[in-house]
């Protein structure tokens, strides 16, 4: 069976001493969708979105931009030989993962979670060890 998810992107800032975060996309993965697959290409992405290096781009970098990261992360999924990812309205019900991409001026901040269940801090804790980007916790999918 394909391991499904869902990629939501937040636009995450301050304002005036508050935190702000907003969901401006989500995608749907119907396979490849465990965090082996996904969080590389995040990765990779933020080091893209960051740099302003990607051809696409004539603005410089955007890693705090959500919609942009979304519509790349597509490209890049699709560059790699995969298919079958689309932009969604609402959460799936038959998703094993859900990613939580925070875009801020800084990077990405990315949280795990298995739908209803505790955040996978183990999994989240592995990809982001030394990177200086740890998660914080959160107890449920909200």
């Amino acid at each position: 069976m394909s391991t499904r998810c869902n990629i939501e992107f937040y636009d995450d800032y301050m304002h005036e001493g508050v935190r702000h975060r907003k969901l401006s996309a989500r995608l749907y993965q119907h396979s490849d969708g465990c965090p082996d697959n996904i969080i590389p290409l995040l990765r990779k992405l933020q080091r893209l979105m960051s740099s302003g290096e990607q051809v696409r781009s004539i603005f410089g970098p955007r890693v705090n931009d959500p919609e942009w990261c979304a519509a790349e992360f597509i490209s890049l999924y699709r560059e790699s030989g995969r298919g079958n990812i689309y932009v969604s309205q609402q959460r799936h019900g038959d998703i094993e993962y859900l990613y939580k991409v925070y875009c801020q001026d800084t990077g990405f901040r990315i949280d795990i979670f298995l739908p209803g269940d505790k955040r996978l801090t183990n999994v989240t804790g592995k990809y982001n060890r030394g990177t200086g980007r740890e998660t914080t916790p959160h107890s449920k999918v909200s």
